[in-house]
């Protein structure tokens, strides 16, 4: 067994670090406003046209031949629609207004993803340019060992996006922290990946940690973690708010290569300390001293917080890095530092970790997962002790502490934020309930909360966390007791500033607030109309179809994160959408926001099974829609099946031919200041839809009127400013200009730069 060599460390009184805040954090203090909302005792009863069915009464006793089917999944986000329609000139099923915005070489890497992963995969991929895109599915594809294919996929898809295409991430560090993850596997003996399914043969493949832990009776067993645990909090290279780097500013190692193979002179090797852990924990909550030796009683998690302090023994100064490679190397730090570096220490042990924060007190920690929950982690600051599963670490008065804790959350490597605080202190729960000028649910608004920073009670405002609001415009967490609170609004249909919403007084251990706040826009609706048929309809065509609408994704964005904010993913079930099936004309009044009559009506459902005989020899359009949300997408399945009539054959068909082109095009592109958009070509002549420009995770930001078509080069052109429908500018990166006339779809990507 290797021998560990501990140096004796000359330690400065705590008094000297006072000065120095706990969290390496910071942000710009907010100054509230009173609050312009509504306190109610309950949420307000939602209206909902779920399950609002129309459908118009056909014959159906006729001898059908299948000509055709199209079996498809699109992401469909919010304010967007997709459309099958059938193509009459050619009897054939065909798509469009949402174009599958997924390079060639994306849809090569979805395929070799396990099939449980391939949703996010995808929702990631269409997030990203189409570079981008190219470099993370070859990355995916020339994976260097079939164990990896899982680990690195899910990377893929659960980095943020921001993440991924930001010049300074090195793509190569997501394969670089699985082969590494692999060779220390080896050497513990603690802990071991499993690995189930063969990515060969594809499927629900994935991989798991199996530790054994001491029983109540003291026996050694062993059991694994749920497959998520593994990834989200094992996998995951980042921990909070630092940017995964191996790059010269972190001496060119990735934390979990660093952290496990080198050590300065005089300090513990973490790859030597972990070769007396013979088991993760043995179930006890322990507040161990600084100073322990390393030895073979010691558990997992006791000797990487003990390895924890003996590599950061003093208090901070200086820099306040985030990276944990430099915070092990500089050797001081308080709680912030001492939180990224025992994460990471633990994540390199395979252990599962997350960060926990709160920062308006001023201090962060971490938890580790066993047994079904999160067990607190900590180590002090100036070669303190390590606490595990303690509660009492976060030093509120519900647990003998001086503080009365206000928002506590955990972090995910997305970016995602949640509550936790009652792991830690009493609490009261609250309801944001967002709604437009008409009182209508307003989903993906961003709810940002805040309150004071201790101990200065009465300074400005500093961020707690964010929230989104589902489908029924309500974003729903607990928060600490005994303190103020403030939200603020981000919606394309209005922004707030920070109110006040709960005093002090209010916030009761076990009440539920509930308070709505209305904004200045107005949620958007499709006017659909029961169509009728015509006296003789023909019925020479069928279209059945059915449709399953698997889940809704939401979005919100971080706060406290390094260079950017991050945008985040959050799966909520079950989805749901409105189904519409039209004629032409109709389909051209929907695609120009006008009322419109419809055949078939399906509103706000999760599948559906329904047919229509089609009564008019022309094309016809099934549209599956998400106009009406804000910024939910949704994951729709769809299947459609073309029949003809038995009795007709192809030489009694009436085809009228179109002719045409159509292009869009953008210039410049890349943009700084203000770009042109043209759509050109003889079907687009008389048109007069409006040009709508999308982010990239599909929110609908601009809608742009185009002049009027020059005849002579058939040609209508806009100027777009870069500019949202307020007025506000938007954030550089990757949009899409999207223009609908009639079953045709054109689509451009561009880039706004500084």
């Amino acid at each position: 067994m290797k021998k560990l060599v501990i140096a004796v460390l000359l330690l400065t009184p705590l008094s000297v670090y006072g000065a120095q805040t706990g969290v390496t954090t910071t942000a710009e203090p907010v100054v509230p406003e009173d609050s312009k909302g509504t306190i109610v005792h309950s949420l307000p009863e939602v209206i909902e046209k779920t399950g609002e069915v129309y459908s118009v009464e056909m014959e159906r006793g006729i001898s059908w031949v299948l000509i055709d089917s199209l079996k498809t999944h699109r992401v469909m986000p919010g304010s967007q629609s997709f459309c099958v329609y059938f193509d009459y000139s050619e009897e054939a099923l065909k798509d469009t207004l949402l174009p599958d915005q997924l390079t060639a070489l994306a849809g090569q890497a979805l395929a070799k993803a396990p099939d449980w992963l391939r949703l996010d995969l995808k929702d990631n991929f269409r997030r990203m340019d189409s570079a981008h895109q190219d470099i993370y599915a070859d990355l995916i594809l020339n994976c260097p060992d079939k164990r990896y294919y899982d680990e690195v996929c899910f990377q893929v898809a659960h980095l943020s996006p921001q993440t991924l295409v930001y010049g300074g991430f090195d793509p190569d560090l997501i394969v670089e922290n699985v082969y590494w993850i692999y060779e220390i596997d080896v050497d513990l003996e603690y802990v071991t990946v499993v690995d189930y399914g063969d990515p060969d043969l594809g499927g629900n493949y994935y991989s798991t940690t199996s530790y054994k832990v001491l029983d109540e009776l003291g026996d050694t067993v062993e059991q694994e973690v749920p497959r998520d645990i593994y990834y989200w909090w094992v996998v995951s290279p980042k921990a909070s708010d630092e940017l995964p780097r191996m790059d010269a500013s972190v001496y060119n190692y990735f934390w979990r290569e660093y952290l496990y193979t080198q050590a300065d002179s005089g300090y513990p090797l973490l790859d030597t300390a972990l070769t007396y852990a013979h088991v993760l924990w043995d179930g006890l909550r322990r507040d161990l001293p600084a100073g322990r030796s390393f030895a073979d009683s010691c558990t997992a998690v006791d000797i990487v917080g003990n390895w924890t302090t003996y590599t950061v023994p003093f208090g901070a100064s200086g820099n306040r890095p985030h990276q944990p490679n430099v915070i092990a190397h500089e050797h001081n730090g308080n709680c912030g530092e001492l939180q990224d570096l025992l994460c990471a220490a633990a994540r390199t042990a395979l252990i599962p970790t997350v960060c926990t924060h709160d920062i308006n007190e001023d201090h962060v920690w971490n938890a580790f997962w066993w047994d079904g929950d999160w067990r607190p982690y900590q180590c002090d600051l100036g070669f303190g002790p390590t606490h595990i599963n303690n509660p009492r670490i976060a030093y509120d008065r519900d647990h003998g502490g001086g503080k009365d804790c206000s928002a506590i959350w955990n972090w995910r490597m997305d970016g995602y934020q949640w509550s936790d605080v009652e792991r830690y202190s009493k609490s009261c729960s609250l309801s944001v309930i967002v709604q437009d000028k008409n009182g209508e649910p307003v989903d993906a608004a961003l709810v940002k909360l805040f309150s004071e920073m201790w101990p200065n009670s009465e300074s400005a405002l500093w961020p707690c966390f964010n929230g989104a609001t589902n489908q029924y415009g309500v974003f729903t967490t607990t928060l600490g007791d005994h303190q103020n609170y403030y939200v603020s609004i981000e919606s394309p249909l209005g922004y707030t500033s920070p109110e006040k919403i709960i005093d002090s007084t209010e916030a009761v251990p076990g009440e539920h607030i509930y308070w709505i706040r209305n904004l200045e826009g107005e949620v958007p609706h499709t006017q659909a109309h029961p169509d009728t048929l015509p006296g003789n309809p023909e019925q020479n065509y069928l279209v059945e179809l059915n449709y399953s609408v698997v889940n809704e994704i939401v979005y919100g964005i971080d706060c406290y994160n390094d260079h950017f904010n991050n945008q985040w993913a959050y799966q909520l079930y079950p989805g749901k959408i409105d189904f519409f099936m039209v004629d032409e004309a109709n389909f051209d009044q929907f695609s120009n926001d006008l009322d419109f009559d419809s055949y078939v009506i399906h509103r706000r459902l999760n599948n559906a099974v329904t047919w229509l005989t089609l009564p008019t020899n022309e094309d016809y359009f099934c549209i599956f829609s998400n106009s009406e949300e804000i910024g939910l997408a949704q994951s729709v399945y769809v299947n459609v099946y073309l029949y003809r009539n038995s009795d007709i054959g192809v030489a009694e068909r009436e085809v009228k031919s179109r002719t045409g082109a159509a292009r869009i095009s953008v210039w410049p592109n890349p943009f700084n200041k203000a770009s042109t958009i043209s759509i050109s070509g003889h079907e687009f002549g008389v048109k007069k839809s409006p040009i709508r420009i999308f982010d990239a995770a599909g929110r609908l930001v601009r809608k742009l009127a185009l002049g009027d078509m020059r005849s002579s080069e058939l040609r209508a052109t806009v100027r777009w400013d870069g500019k949202d429908d307020a007025g506000r500018p938007l954030p550089d990166g990757v949009y899409f200009c999207n223009f609908s006339s009639g079953k045709r779809n054109l689509s451009a990507k561009v880039v706004k730069i500084e």
